[in-house]
């Protein structure tokens, strides 16, 4: 069994393959800002109900993890029920910190409703404005 941290935390599975826990929520276009590099397939079409229900992004290393060369199309099943496709794969990130290993992820298309947290990318220059702003 694979296993990562955070608050994002659930089980995914690939029958009789692995285990995984770390689930990334994401909305279109969140990469840029993120700084995520997609290094195949395509990033999350805003407003598709495919990708709304059935579409992920994964990081290389769960595709190594998993065992698949070809990634793009592959199946996971989530919470023993729900059949996700993967539509893109990005480059590894630290999901922990930059003192522990990277480790897998999946990511998801969230709706603004589900939204929890913010993502700010500026100059440093620019950061006591935006802080400002922001409170």
């Amino acid at each position: 069994m694979v296993t990562g941290g955070g608050g994002y935390d659930q089980d995914v599975s690939v029958v009789g393959i692995a285990c995984l826990r770390n689930l990334g929520k994401y909305r279109p276009g969140a990469k840029f800002t993120m700084g995520l590099e997609l290094v195949e397939g395509r990033d999350f079409i805003k407003d598709s109900e495919t990708d709304k229900k059935e579409s992920i992004i994964i990081t290389q290393k769960m595709a190594r993890v998993f065992g698949w060369d070809k990634p793009l199309g592959k199946e996971v099943v989530w919470r023993d029920t729900v059949k996700l496709y993967v539509t893109g794969v990005i480059k590894d990130v630290y999901t922990m910190g930059l003192w522990r290993e990277m480790e897998p992820m999946m990511i998801r298309y969230i709706l603004p409703d589900k939204y929890s947290q913010i993502v700010v990318s500026t100059r440093a220059e620019d950061v006591a404005s935006i802080n400002a702003f922001m409170n």
